[in-house]
């Protein structure tokens, strides 16, 4: 063990890949602020390096963290005192100290059979148990980790994603022409293709309004794609994984934000909606339970009806934006937060992974 400061490898092969790789900038993001904390190592794709900055050692990764349920690199990761791992999925074999993140059960939950289940229980439990402390990314997750998987509560810490960034420009055109935008994978607990049913029965839809979805791999667009209703054809439009620019653009030209997930363990885009002043409709499930305000309309994820009503409410709110409307939005939704809390909740877990603390 460093006789000063630990030495914490984090693993970062997941940037790119979804909420867990938007996460791990976030925290990134915050050891840059904090480069005197720990000892960071960074462990992942080299063409992210410049995100850390100088004063951190990053060592270069390209294996693909979900391969292999997770194994591929284990032998390569590099020395320290403690071992940080942003996701459930992970290399379960390591040698000395480490923390690990699970973001959420829901894998378990959804799973489509009693053998996926059981074996997709298995694996997250041996993930939690075989790490000295977990992290959950929210109060929601983290009861739902103590009661699917039977952790202990004091194992237990929260990674506060903090940091998220309010655009510094937040105007809309006047009468342009927006569209409804949904974020995220197409996994069955995000529920969309019961959106774009729901989306169908919309006074917006009917008048030439546009469903843009941004976010799924190849396969499951395809799969999705088959399942769109004829009469939604041509409004429903694929916009494919985009860079943190065209993001940035898909929401500043959104009338609204939709999120109709049957669970969810965080919920990064509709935070990240609310620091933009964009409307907002969710389903309530999970930690979206906690997303509530003004201009923000809560619906019933299996009642098609309801989701539309909701979608309707949150469009014609877009519409009629001007001016400092979505800045007054924004600020009613708080601060940004401070990234290099991040990083503290993170060198506190390796601190008591160090020391034995259960």
């Amino acid at each position: 063990m460093s006789t000063t400061r630990p030495r914490v490898v984090v693993d970062c092969r997941w940037i790119g890949l979804g909420g867990v790789g938007r996460q791990t900038e976030l925290l990134i993001r915050g050891i840059r602020e904090r480069p005197g904390l720990c000892n960071w190592v960074l462990w992942g794709n080299q063409r992210y390096a410049h995100l850390a900055g100088d004063a951190v050692e990053w060592v270069d990764e390209r294996s693909d963290p979900r391969r292999r349920f997770g194994q591929m690199g284990r032998r390569r990761i590099p020395r320290g005192d403690v071992t940080v791992f942003m996701c459930q999925t992970r290399p379960l074999a390591t040698r000395g100290p480490s923390v690990v993140v699970i973001h959420d059960t829901i894998q378990v939950a959804f799973a489509q059979s009693r053998m996926s289940r059981a074996l997709r229980h298995w694996y997250l439990r041996r993930s939690a148990r075989s790490a000295d402390v977990v992290m959950a990314v929210s109060t929601w997750s983290r009861d739902d980790i103590i009661q699917t998987l039977d952790v202990d509560p004091g194992r237990i810490s929260i990674l506060h994603a903090r940091g998220l960034r309010r655009p510094a420009d937040l105007s809309v055109q006047t009468g342009r022409r927006g569209d409804l935008l949904y974020v995220g994978s197409f996994a069955h607990h995000k529920n969309v293709p019961f959106l774009i049913r729901a989306f169908g029965r919309t006074q917006y839809a009917q008048t030439g309004g546009t469903l843009r979805l941004v976010g799924g791999d190849g396969g499951e667009t395809v799969a999705l794609q088959r399942q769109i209703p004829l009469a939604e054809q041509g409004r429903v439009y694929f916009a494919g994984r985009v860079s943190d620019a065209e993001l940035d653009d898909a929401y500043r030209q959104a009338d609204a934000l939709v999120q109709p997930s049957l669970a969810e363990g965080f919920g990064l885009p509709p935070r990240e909606a609310t620091l933009r002043g964009l409307p907002l409709c969710h389903s309530g499930r999970g930690a979206m339970s906690d997303i509530t305000g003004d201009d923000i309309w809560v619906f019933d994820p299996t009642d098609e009806a309801s989701a539309a009503g909701a979608i309707d409410a949150a469009i014609a709110t877009g519409q009629r934006d001007h001016g400092w409307a979505r800045w007054r939005r924004s600020m009613r939704a708080g601060p940004t937060g401070d990234a290099g809390a991040m990083a503290d909740d993170v060198a506190e877990a390796a601190r008591r992974a160090l020391v034995g603390e259960r």
